[in-house]
């Protein structure tokens, strides 16, 4: 009797335990991000726990079928052989039609006389880290803010491209485009706006060339593009399908951003055979096009090796000399007429090599503006027009008001404001005695910081003088927007004044405008007395040129000046 109870007490408590086993197995199970399934000999899922329900297998076939890892049938022979195997990835898509993968692993069960009774395994939802695998493969052959090809596909695209064009004996063109004053969206509205207007210039391009075209996008501001099977004329038509569409504005942060695009083509075979020559011709191409004012493509031609060279060891020249202090200012006086006073002083920039001697304004400041050496440049000026209004006012001359000539650069910089106001601190220059000369291009991109720094000009009290007058497209607009104290008359209706009807009409027009709003008048490169006489006659009496005075020193300007 005492051994019976004993056994059933025995039993009551293995019960117990296995219960016991079993919740705490569910516990875990329910607590697992795994899911449990088991199937039967016929490979039928016959048992699921903590399955998603939108997981509708019935036959491990059907996962088989379904497999992404592994081919199907190898999957198949896997179950048919009745192997153990493990991660083996399938998809299926779920209730809302998102695909979803699954990792799935399983062990074979055995009877007891050795025979095939089924399955049990476990799966897991993987979906998101097939996912992030893809988005990293796709990042290591394509650039995340475009979703372009990137530089290392670009250049496998290329070397396809003229392996296929040699076979079939046909071109290809390759592209090269650079986002003209990009930096400066950067500089001004920041990196943000700067990604915005690469987004927006990629899907410009792509909206103007064919589907079989590569776009891709180098880094930075510069995209390529492949044409395989195209001549050189669809190469014309395309670029200028291209530059028509950037000449739209773009919409950024609730702003109206211009920006052009300068781009340089070259032909495979007509160019070279090489992939790598057709990338160094499209750029240097593409240079070219920004030498001539940006907004323009160029294709290669033999010479624009030379160029390029020449360009660059300018760049090179411009930086020796501001750091060897070649650079140096001379000085216009402005003359009133009838009393033969000085009125005014314009400050003119000049280089002075030490081999090549004397270099024009117009061979160097265009190269300085296409980079930040206009930068130093404008420094540079501001620094040494205060530093010589200094000394002249501590010798006791009586200093007329001096003219800075600024870039269009300055004017779309943040740093202008800052260059000013602590130059003139440090010299204790007044306002007054200072006048900020801008030419119209200057403002022909409305853009925010543009209009900021106008204002911020005036804000320090110092005067505007419009040089140029009359050459650029909105003269009345700007005279009105940005409150213009003085404007000078463009040396090109001084040139035919004495022979030109015309020419004298348009100066007495100005003159007429002038007077009537109240401006400051300079006529400028004034060379001998019949244009003085027509000026006089047209009511401009403030001169500047070579007949009163060339550029001169400022021990000379010191001899004009009174104590």
């Amino acid at each position: 009797m005492g051994d019976k109870l004993n056994k059933n007490i025995n039993s009551l408590l293995e019960h117990a335990q296995l219960s016991d086993d079993v919740e705490r197995f569910k516990d875990y199970a329910e607590a697992s991000a795994d899911w449990f399934w088991e199937s039967d000999s016929d490979l039928k899922i016959t048992a699921v726990l903590n399955a998603p329900e939108e997981i509708k297998f019935v036959y491990l076939t059907d996962m088989a079928a379904a497999c992404h890892s592994h081919t199907s049938n190898e999957m198949l022979k896997t179950l048919e052989t009745h192997q153990k195997f493990a991660d083996f990835v399938i998809h299926t898509t779920n209730q809302h039609g998102k695909l979803q993968y699954l990792r799935i692993s399983g062990k074979p069960v055995l009877g007891s006389k050795g025979e095939f009774c089924g399955y049990r395994g476990v799966a897991r939802d993987v979906s998101e880290v097939v996912a992030l695998n893809r988005r990293v493969e796709f990042l290591a052959t394509h650039d995340e803010l475009t979703g372009l090809p990137n530089r290392s596909q670009f250049r496998q695209r290329l070397e396809h491209a003229i392996t296929k064009a040699e076979r079939a004996n046909r071109q290809v063109l390759l592209m090269f485009f650079d986002l003209d004053h990009f930096k400066m969206v950067n500089d001004t509205l920041g990196h943000d706006a700067g990604d915005q207007l690469l987004i927006q210039a990629a899907r410009r391009i792509t909206q103007q060339v064919r589907a079989t075209d590569i776009l891709c996008r180098l880094g930075g501001d510069e995209f390529v593009m492949i044409m395989e099977g195209a001549s050189p004329q669809d190469g014309h038509r395309c670029v200028r399908e291209i530059i028509r569409a950037f000449a739209n504005p773009f919409e950024i942060q609730e702003q109206r951003v211009y920006c052009t695009v300068s781009i340089g083509v070259s032909v495979y075979p007509d160019d070279t055979t090489d992939p790598q020559a057709m990338v160094v011709y499209a750029d240097l191409a593409m240079y070219r096009a920004k030498q001539n004012g940006r907004n323009d493509f160029q294709f290669y031609t033999s010479n624009l090796n030379f160029i390029a060279h020449q360009w660059l060891e300018m760049e090179h020249g411009i930086r020796q000399a501001l750091a060897e202090n070649q650079f140096f200012l001379v000085y216009e006086p402005q003359i009133e007429n009838i009393t033969g006073e000085v009125v005014g002083i314009e400050a003119l920039l000049r280089w002075r090599h030490p081999e090549r001697g004397l270099i024009p304004p117009l061979e160097f400041i265009r190269i300085a503006e296409q980079s930040s050496l206009i930068y130093d440049i404008g420094e540079f000026v501001v620094e040494s027009c205060c530093r010589q209004l200094r000394a002249w006012l501590d010798d006791g001359y009586s200093v007329p008001r001096m003219s800075i000539n600024i870039s269009p650069r300055h004017l779309r910089s943040d740093r202008l404001g800052k260059l000013l106001g602590s130059v003139m601190a440090k010299y204790n220059i007044s306002a007054h005695m200072l006048c900020i000369e801008i030419t119209e291009n200057a403002l022909l991109e409305e853009a925010e910081i543009v209009k900021k720094n106008m204002h911020m000009i005036k804000d320090l009290g110092l005067s505007i003088s419009l040089d140029d007058f009359g050459m650029g497209h909105s003269s009345l607009l700007y005279l009105k927007r940005w409150d213009v104290d003085e404007v000078k008359i463009d040396r090109t209706f001084v040139e035919g004044l004495v022979d030109s009807e015309d020419d004298r009409a348009i100066v007495r027009a100005i003159v007429a405008l002038a007077h009537a709003l109240g401006l400051n008048l300079v006529g400028e490169g004034v060379e001998n007395q019949e244009q003085v006489d027509v000026l006089a006659t047209c009511g401009c009496t403030v001169l500047q040129g070579y007949y009163f005075a060339q550029s001169m020193s400022s021990k000379e300007i010191s001899q004009l000046l009174i104590h």
